[in-house]
C-alpha cells in the first residue's frame, strides 16, 4: 500500500508538471502575458536591472521578435533561424548537438547556451564578451557559423523588403526595420523567457517538503556541502539564482583533446588578463536536466558525465550512490512553468 501510495503521489506530481508546463507555453504564445511575466519576474528580481530592462519591452516588440527569432530569412543563406539552435522543444538549446552548425553547413567552437531565464543574466557568452541582449543578439547575426550574414546593414535591408514585415515594425517602432529595432525586438522576446519556480523552490522556500525524494534532499546535502557545488552555484536565503555570475577555470577547458584546432581560453580571449585563462562563465543550473549536452563545447552528454567529471578532477571522492543523489537534486531544478 506504501509502494501504490508513492506512485500515486509521483502521477499527480507528473500530472501537475505537465499541466504547469502546457500553462507556461500558452502565456509565452501572448505577448500581453508574456510582457506580464516577465514585469513580475523583473521585480521580483531587482537587483538585475528590472527597471531599465521594462522599458524596452512592449507587446508589439515581443511579438516582432518572436516572429523574428523564428524567421531563417534573417539568416544569410535563409536556412537557419534563431530557434534553430535555441530550440524550444529542447531548453532553448540544441540537445544531442554539442556544436550545433550553423547557415554554412559549419560548427562553431562553443555549445549553444539554452535562453532561459536570460533576461537575469549579467554577462553573455560562454565567455562573458557581452554585456547587454541587445549587444549579443547582434554577432550570431553575423557570425559565419551562426547566422552568416554579410553585414548587419545588408541584413537590415533584407528585412525592409519583406512585406509581411511592415506592419510589425509600424506598430512597434512607427519605423520601416533597422539594425536597432531589429536588436531591440530580438532581446524583447527573449527577455519573456522566464521559467516559474521548480520543486526545489516549492520545498526550500514554500516549505512543501514533501515535493522533493529522500535521493533529492541528500544530492541538496551533498550540493551545498561535499561536493561544493554551491561555492558557485549559488543558494540564497529567499531565492536560489544558481549561478554566481562570474568566471572560473574548473580545470575542464584544459583537457581539449586535440582533435580540437586549437584551446579555447575562455574569458582570456576577452580581457587578455592571464588570470582569466580557461575561465568561463558559470551557467545557472535552472532547468540544467533539460539542456543537454554540457559544458562550454558540449563535450560531457548526461548529467552524470557532469558529475563524474568534478568528482574526478576535484577529488571529491564520491561514492556510486552520492553520484546517484546529486543528479537527482540536479533534476529536482526543473520549473514546473516554462516558456
Amino acid at each position: 500500500m506504501v509502494v501504490k501510495a508513492r506512485y500515486l503521489i509521483l502521477g499527480g506530481l507528473l500530472l501537475l508538471v505537465a499541466a504547469c508546463s502546457s500553462e507556461g507555453r500558452k502565456y509565452n504564445e501572448n505577448p500581453r502575458k508574456a510582457l506580464k511575466a516577465t514585469q513580475e519576474y523583473l521585480s521580483e528580481n531587482a537587483y538585475y536591472g528590472g527597471q531599465q530592462q521594462l522599458a524596452t519591452l512592449s507587446t508589439g516588440r515581443i511579438d516582432l521578435g518572436k516572429k523574428l527569432f523564428f524567421d531563417k530569412r534573417l539568416s544569410g543563406s535563409g536556412n537557419v533561424s534563431c530557434a534553430t539552435c535555441h530550440n524550444p522543444d529542447q531548453g532553448y538549446t540544441q540537445n544531442g548537438r554539442a556544436l550545433p552548425p550553423g547557415a554554412a553547413h559549419i560548427s562553431g567552437g562553443r555549445n549553444a547556451p539554452s535562453l532561459y531565464d536570460v533576461v537575469a543574466r549579467r554577462h553573455f557568452f560562454h565567455d562573458g564578451r557581452a554585456y547587454s541582449l541587445e549587444t549579443q543578439v547582434t554577432e550570431p547575426l553575423m557570425n559565419p557559423a551562426e547566422m552568416a550574414n554579410g553585414s548587419l546593414p545588408e541584413m537590415a535591408a533584407r528585412v525592409r523588403a519583406l512585406k509581411d514585415y511592415e506592419r510589425f515594425f509600424a506598430y512597434a517602432f512607427g519605423a520601416p526595420a533597422n539594425e536597432e529595432s531589429i536588436a531591440i525586438s530580438l532581446s524583447a522576446y527573449q527577455r519573456t523567457l522566464v521559467t516559474g519556480p521548480s520543486r526545489f523552490d516549492l520545498w526550500k522556500y514554500q516549505g512543501r517538503k514533501r515535493v522533493l525524494d529522500e535521493d533529492e534532499v541528500r544530492g541538496y546535502a551533498l550540493f551545498t556541502g561535499k561536493a561544493g557545488c554551491g561555492a558557485c552555484h549559488l543558494v540564497g536565503l529567499t531565492s536560489a539564482p544558481l549561478t554566481d555570475e562570474k568566471f572560473h577555470d574548473t580545470g575542464y577547458a584544459a583537457t581539449k583533446p586535440a582533435t580540437f584546432a586549437q584551446v579555447d581560453t575562455g574569458r582570456h580571449q576577452v580581457t587578455g588578463n592571464e588570470d582569466d585563462m580557461f575561465a568561463f562563465r558559470t551557467p545557472s543550473l535552472r532547468n540544467v536536466a533539460l539542456t543537454a549536452p554540457y559544458m562550454h563545447d558540449g563535450r560531457l552528454p548526461t548529467l552524470h558525465s557532469v558529475v563524474s567529471f568534478f568528482d574526478q578532477s576535484s577529488g571529491l571522492g564520491l561514492s556510486s550512490q552520492e553520484k546517484k543523489d546529486l543528479v537527482a537534486f540536479l533534476e529536482s531544478l526543473t520549473s514546473l512553468k516554462r516558456p
